[in-house]
């Protein structure tokens, strides 16, 4: 195994669990906790991060970032984080790990390569893991092998193909189904 620098944006629920797992398999853990609430700084805490200053200082240390943030974030996180990289010269491969629409992941892909960045359309497909479970990360993109890298290191990687949007497309029909069952169990369950 190659250690590598691991920096997560951010380490909330699942962000602190995936970090924490391939933390355990001897990788280097980054995020950068500006702005961030107290309990996403103790999270990166009981998940082995080492807090950085600024994403520039993220971009220039990172061999791979992975962004676990709520959806709704990732176009601007997106954003930051090429402005960052802009600004620091250095372009790590950028994996977006949320539930995207794969019109959104193509969007966010357009803005990463724009920036020279290698980007990975990346879709986790499990609840927040426990020690000992595997999470499955679904990869679809030009080149994953960064991401690919990490299989078997405290998470599972699943690649899919070169097209942009596919992860995404395979969380969104995990969601519907995952999300479906629960409403469809409520309906059952109310009307009894």
């Amino acid at each position: 195994m190659n250690k590598r620098t691991i920096a997560i944006l951010s380490p909330g629920d699942m962000g602190h669990r995936i970090g924490q797992a391939l933390g355990e398999h001897g990788h280097d853990l980054i995020t950068c906790l500006a702005g961030r609430s107290e309990r996403t700084r103790g999270l990166a805490k009981k998940g082995g991060f080492d807090d950085v200053k600024d994403l520039e200082t993220v971009t220039r240390r990172a061999d791979l970032i992975l962004s676990i943030i709520p959806p709704s974030d990732g176009p601007a996180m997106a954003e930051t984080v090429a402005a960052a990289m802009e600004r620091s010269g250095h372009r790590p491969p950028y994996a977006d790990c949320n539930a995207l629409a794969p019109a959104t992941a193509r969007r966010i892909a357009g803005i990463i390569e724009a920036a020279g960045a290698p980007f990975i359309d990346a879709s986790i497909c499990s609840i927040a893991p426990s020690p000992g479970d595997l999470p499955r990360i679904y990869a679809s993109g030009t080149d994953t092998s960064p991401l690919e890298a990490l299989d078997g290191q405290g998470i599972a990687v699943k690649p899919l193909g070169s097209e942009v949007g596919r992860a995404a497309g395979i969380k969104m029909c995990y969601g519907g189904l995952t999300k479906g069952i629960a409403t469809l169990h409520t309906a059952v369950l109310l009307a009894a």
